[in-house]
This record gives structure tokens, sequence and C-alpha cells, in this order.
């Protein structure tokens, strides 16, 4: 990843319309769930960027017959290959949940060494579907067991969070190759919600939610057409943009029902908009919202990009809130509040969970911000664009690699931010 820096002059007013682009996260998960269908899965309007071209690259070199004649199919009929060859264009996720498909589809898949040496998490998880794993020229080659059977797993609490959304995937994805399995504490996260989407319309049956949910396989997957959603991530950003803010925008083909939760919990804090059928509108004239209260259990089933939002409105609130965030990705997500001047008290809670206090309201003072990943990017733009004076954030690729094209469309709608590159 480039560092990159840009600087943004905070408090600019956006205006204009918004149309969201496709989710990228999306696209890739269809068409690496599409090695386990024998028909084509066809992926319709997929985002025009080159990091799915490494994606649909790797599946070619494996065997998979890849088309583009209309969207991106792919074939997966004629997978020859259970072992990934060594890549350093693709994430670790990609690699892993490639791997974990290979191994649901022939019962036996390798992948080298070094990918997921430091993944010693999806060990519990394995050794429940009864996987036996052996290193071979330096390749960690896994087995499935030949006779099908039901089963549990839980989830360790014990991990990231980008660890569980990952043994969450893997997981489920290693479902499809059973009869009945219950999973039990698994991330809430949008990768988690789409690849259950997907295998739902392969005809995997799911239910419940993401603190148990119980998958019945079928004998074979279908292909499927899959309609490639708006980026739920790029929707909540311009949303909250302009909460921090002032500005008045519409945002079509708005993802309402994936942002639901989060667009009710906005609602409450006094973030004013209305939603007509798929367009949004959110106008915000001042920055006055209700502090956030949350207990434990409710910040359990939240994605923390959510929390990256939450944590930068509490900011902004009269008054005293209260959020609970995972202990690995609190300083993160805090960590530009606090450059900003806001009052934060990170206090522990359990093992696993720290309870954040959070003082406003405050006028969020101008600085520079070094974010380390994509949730404290996120709330390094939104206290910038809060932030009266110019903000230096360095690394905003953490930013662009989710979004493409983001920071120009934020120039169009007004915002004051220079020095990108796209």
């Amino acid at each position: 990843m480039e560092i990159e820096t840009i600087t943004i002059e905070g408090n600019s007013y956006l205006t204009g319309e918004v149309t969201l682009s496709e989710s990228v996260m999306a696209s890739k998960i269809a068409l690496i769930a599409g090695i386990l269908s024998q028909n084509p899965t066809v992926v319709k309007n997929p985002p025009d960027c080159k990091t799915l071209g490494d994606t649909t690259e790797i599946l070619a070199f494996i065997g998979a017959q890849i088309l583009t004649d209309d969207g991106v199919s792919i074939h997966g009929e004629s997978i020859s290959m259970s072992a990934i060859p060594p890549n350093k264009t693709l994430t670790t996720f990609e690699l892993v949940l490639i791997w974990a498909t290979l191994l649901a589809r022939f019962g036996k898949a390798g992948i080298p060494e070094t990918v997921i040496a430091s993944h010693s998490y999806l060990r519990p998880i394995l050794e429940a579907f009864g996987v036996t794993v052996e290193l071979e020229s330096h390749y960690v080659v896994a087995y499935l067991p030949t006779t099908k059977k039901d089963c549990a797993v839980t989830l360790p609490s014990e991990m990231s969070f980008e660890d569980k959304v990952l043994a969450s995937l893997v997981a489920l994805t290693l479902a499809t190759s059973g009869l009945k399995t219950t999973i039990k504490q698994c991330a809430p996260s949008e990768e988690f919600d789409i690849l259950k989407a997907v295998f739902t319309q392969m005809g995997v049956h799911i239910q419940g939610d993401n603190l148990e949910i119980v998958v019945e396989s079928v004998p074979e997957l279908i292909g499927i057409l899959y309609v490639v959603p708006p980026s739920s991530r790029e929707a909540l950003l311009y949303l909250a943009l302009v909460a921090v803010s002032r500005g008045d925008i519409q945002i079509t083909n708005f993802p309402n029902k994936s942002l639901s939760r989060i667009t009710k919990r906005l609602l409450d804090r006094g973030v004013e908009f209305s939603l007509d059928k798929e367009v949004l509108r959110v106008w915000q004239k001042d920055q006055v919202f209700t502090p956030s209260i949350q207990t434990l259990s409710e910040s359990q089933r939240l994605p923390l990009i959510w929390q990256s939002v939450l944590s930068v409105i509490s900011g902004l609130s009269d008054g005293e809130s209260q959020l609970f965030i995972e202990k690995h990705k609190v300083s993160e997500i805090v960590s530009p509040l606090s450059s900003c001047g806001v009052e934060v008290t990170v206090l522990p809670s359990d093992p696993f969970t720290s309870e954040v206090r959070i003082f406003g309201p405050h006028k969020f003072r101008a600085t520079k911000f070094a974010p380390e990943s994509y949730e404290s990017a996120v709330s390094a733009l939104l206290c910038a664009q809060a932030a009266s004076g110019t903000s230096e954030i360095s690394y905003s690729n953490a930013i662009k690699d989710v979004h493409q094209n983001i920071f120009s469309s934020l120039a169009k709608l007004g915002m004051k931010i220079y020095g990108y590159q796209e």
C-alpha cells in the first residue's frame, strides 16, 4: 500500500448528488464463491478497477474459465488445481478465502505456508470440521474427512476483528461441504453478510443471526446471476461526512437494507435525512447531536466501521457517550479524536472489549493523522472534515483501496481536499 498525504480544510459545505460505486468486495466474494458451482456464476455490473483483475487472474490460473462478455463470469467446473500458487498481489483475506473454497469443493486444498503461518486462530475452526493439515514442500495442505456429518463451531473470542471476519467466512464456506452446521459468534461484518447472501442465492439454507447461524448444505450449489450491490461503506461515508460538518446531498441507490441499523442510530442521534425509495437525502445545518449509549451486547452486533462513525458523532454530541469497541481496534478508532482535542477515556470491560467514554461537545482542532487501517482512516477523514482549520492525513490509500475515485467525488461535492492522485 503506497503512502500518500492529503490535505483537508475542515467544515466545508457539501452539496450535490452522488451515485454510489458498485462494491469491489462483493464482486470478489461472489467470484470466489463461484468456485463451488458446477454451472457458471455471472457477476453483473462489476466495478471497473484493477484489483478485480488480480482476483480473476488467480482464478484463471487454477483452471477457472473467466469470461468478460457481459459482466464477469466464472466457470468453476473447469478448475483443475486445488492449490494456490504464491501470490503477492492479492490480500491474505482473498487467498485464504479461495483456499477454503477449494477445500470445500475438492476436500483437499493447499496454500503457501507463508500466507497462513500467522493464522493459528483458524486451527480450532478446522478441527471442528474434522480437517487434518499436513506440511508439504512449504505448502499447508488441508484435508476434509470423507464422511460428512453435522457439526458445531464456536469462533474463539480472543482474536482481532479482522481475524474474526476471516474466520467467519472460512467457517461458513466449509459449512457448505457438510450436512448441518451451527456456527456461533460470527463477526458482524459486511463481508459475512455478502457471503451469506451469495450462498443463499446458490441454494444453501442459512438461518439465524451473526451470534448463531445454522447452515444446511445442498448436494450441489447452483451458478447464479449476481447483481453487485452498491457499496454500503461508501454510502455510510458520504452520509457521515455531511453529518459531521454541514451540507445537503442526495445519494442514489442507497443500500438501506444493509445500513438500516446504523441509519436508525444516526437518526436517533440527530442526523437529519430522509429516504424515498432508494434515494437518501441528508442535510445538516448544525452539529447538535444526542449522546450514544451502547450496551455490550449491542456493540457485538455492530461492524467496526459503524463504531468509527459513531465515535466521531459522539465527540460532537451534547454530553457523555458510552461505546464498547473491540480491544485490538479501540486505539485505532479513537486516537484521531484524541488528536483533535476530544476528551476520550478507555476502560477495560472484559478481556476482549474496551468501554469507551467520549465527552462532548468538542470543537475539533485541525491536526495531522497517520491512520493504520481502514477504520482509523475513516475516523481521521471524519475528524478532519469536522475540524476548524487544515488537517493532513497520511496513508490515505487505506480509504482509496476500498473506495475507487472517492476523493475526486468528494471534491465535486465541495469538500476542500487536496493532494490526492486518482
